[in-house]
């Protein structure tokens, strides 16, 4: 039901491994980490909410890492609204109905939110590589946490007028795919009224 929220699956082929590019360390490098910053100073003016390089583990850790946040109990108790929220929506319908609940508290404070779902994908990242004693294990972490980070996605894009964190979500979703699961995903049409970009 998620995945048709994103994707739509064309063909499988087992990929365990992180692609032969993406850094294999647990944490950053401090050079790594240090270009990240110098290139955000640039590129940010003030109040600005910066996005990972690229969407990936890798990068998203590396932001997490790098750039002052708010509080970790506010972040705590954001990633704990949008669980609970995730689990009372299910269904396609139900999931929609949790993106307007959770609107109008990130249209007030969307830096924390900002920093919230950043900080909910670092915690996915991790729960899939955490031990599972069955393979099958992985997936309703997967899934669970899949949706919740939906949920905040299409609430921070109807803020902010674009599809940034939507179109982040999508990568790391197919990248997910290939490599934990071993299934290739393709992108398909936006689903669920997808956000469309400012114009």
């Amino acid at each position: 039901m998620l995945a048709a929220a994103l994707l739509a699956a064309s063909s499988c082929s087992f990929f365990a491994s992180p692609p032969p590019n993406e850094p294999q360390d647990d944490e950053p490098d401090a050079d790594s980490v240090d270009e990240a910053a110098a290139g955000d100073a640039d590129l940010l003016g003030p109040g600005a909410r910066p996005h990972p390089q690229e969407a990936t583990a890798w990068h998203t850790r590396v932001l997490i890492a790098t750039t002052p946040q708010p509080p970790g109990v506010d972040v705590s108790a954001c990633a704990e609204r949008v669980r609970a929220l995730a689990a009372e929506g299910q269904s396609p319908e139900g999931m929609l109905a949790a993106e307007a609940a959770l609107g109008g508290w990130v249209a007030k404070d969307p830096k924390l939110s900002h920093f919230c779902f950043y900080q909910m994908a670092v915690a996915l990242d991790d729960g899939l590589n955490a031990p599972a004693s069955l393979f099958g294990e992985l997936a309703p972490r997967f899934f669970d946490g899949m949706r919740g980070l939906w949920i905040l996605a299409r609430a921070l894009d109807q803020n902010a007028g674009g599809t940034v964190y939507f179109d982040y979500l999508k990568r790391r979703y197919v990248q997910i795919s290939k490599e934990v699961f071993g299934r290739e995903l393709e992108p398909v049409a936006p689903p669920l009224r997808a956000v469309q970009p400012a114009h």
